[in-house]
């Protein structure tokens, strides 16, 4: 279930958002709220199912493609998502569902994107000890430009270390 709590009230208590009985039976896996907080992105199946795209006011999936993804970030403007599958990232459409392109992340399987404030860059990991999304081992943190076409030349921000798990 997705739990929400309104870090501005003072006398706030936590409450169900969305739970497997909004899914019907199906468990919700990695999610992400998008920066308006109109769309959430989440996984079914804990990490295993397909991703869908909810209407954060009428709790309505609004997707009509699925698309597969663990972890997933929203472009400022809600209107792209990136999503990373098996190892690679692509851009997703978040009103759709329909896969735009996938990303070159360097040659090296990627996860864990988030997109700056801006929606110029992307920040994901990359490692060559790829196993599964959800556990990526001695990754190095990259960046790079994003557009609507793709990414522009891969940068290591921080480096893989094998004594670290970063």
């Amino acid at each position: 279930a997705i739990i929400r709590y309104d870090f501005g009230k003072a006398e706030a208590q936590a409450e169900t958002f969305y739970s497997a009985s909004d899914t019907g039976g199906k468990c919700i896996g990695c999610h992400v709220l998008s920066r308006d907080g109109q769309k959430i992105a989440l996984t079914f199946q804990g990490g295993k199912g397909d991703a869908g795209i909810i209407d954060v006011a009428t709790r309505q999936q609004v997707n009509a493609s699925s698309f597969q993804s663990t972890y997933k970030a929203f472009s400022p403007d809600a209107k792209t998502l990136v999503a990373a599958s098996k190892g690679s990232l692509f851009l997703i459409d978040a009103e759709t569902g329909v896969k735009k392109s996938e990303l070159e992340t360097g040659g090296q399987p990627a996860t864990m994107p988030d997109i700056s404030a801006d929606g110029t860059k992307l920040v994901f990991v990359v490692s060559n000890n790829y196993q599964k999304d959800l556990g990526f081992w001695q990754g190095a943190i990259a960046i790079a430009d994003l557009d609507q076409t793709g990414l522009g030349k891969v940068k290591i921000l921080v480096e893989a270390d094998a004594s670290l798990n970063n």
